[in-house]
Order: C-alpha cells, then structure tokens, then sequence
C-alpha cells in the first residue's frame, strides 16, 4: 500500500478543500492514493468524485425572493474531476498516426503553364 508524504497530504487535503482534515481522515487517504496508483492528480480526482457522491442529495431552495442553487454544487465537483483526472500521468497518452487516408492528386496550374485559349474552329467566322 502506498502512502503519501507529508506534503502530499498536505496538498491534497489542500486540493479537496479538507485543510482541516474533517472530511477523510489519513489511511482513508492513503487508501485512495494507492487506488489511484500512486498518481496525486488521480487521487484529487478521486476524492472530488466521493464528494459528487454525496452532493447528489442536495435540492435547490426557492423562498420568496430568495434561493440557493445547490445543484451546482455536483456539477462544479464534476468539473474539477474532470481537470484533475485530465492533469494525471495515466491519461497522458502519446500521439499516434494511426492511418493516412488517401486523397486523389491536386491538379494545379504551374507558372510556366499556357493560359491561352484554344484555337477556335475555322468555320465560326472569327
């Protein structure tokens, strides 16, 4: 089982926005970090999807003049997931040319070309 160092606790406990370290508690962490694969990025995104889980509950409240949209919540968590998950090393992937697809050749007029008209049949007259 990996386990973080101090500052990368410190770090993700900062990411998550738990500095106060109310929400996971230490093993819990480390138990996530080596779910990730030992992948910081991933562990964050990870920890914010645990948060999506349990902001799927929250309704929005309308009174009178007043509300709060707690919807936005979810997707906010969602949103910072999916940069973190876009931030860590296993969704790093190489580019790759994998085919070329074949065009039909570019005719092109060249510089030194004629741009004369044809000859016109005799019999037109001109």
């Amino acid at each position: 089982m990996a386990t973080l160092t101090e500052t990368q606790l410190a770090s993700l406990r900062r990411k998550v926005g738990d500095s106060a370290g109310t929400v996971w508690t230490e093993e819990e962490l480390n138990a996530i970090y080596t779910e990730a694969g030992s992948d910081l990025n991933e562990a964050i995104a990870i920890c914010y999807e645990e948060l999506m889980a349990n902001a799927v509950k929250f309704a929005d409240y309308t009174q009178n003049e007043s509300s709060e949209k707690r919807s936005q919540i979810f997707s906010n968590l969602g949103k910072m997931a999916t940069y973190y998950r876009g931030l860590s090393s296993q969704s790093q992937v190489s580019a790759r040319i994998v085919g070329m697809k074949q065009r039909p050749p570019h005719n092109k007029r060249k510089p030194g070309d004629s741009y004369r008209r044809k000859s016109l049949p005799n019999d037109w007259g001109w």
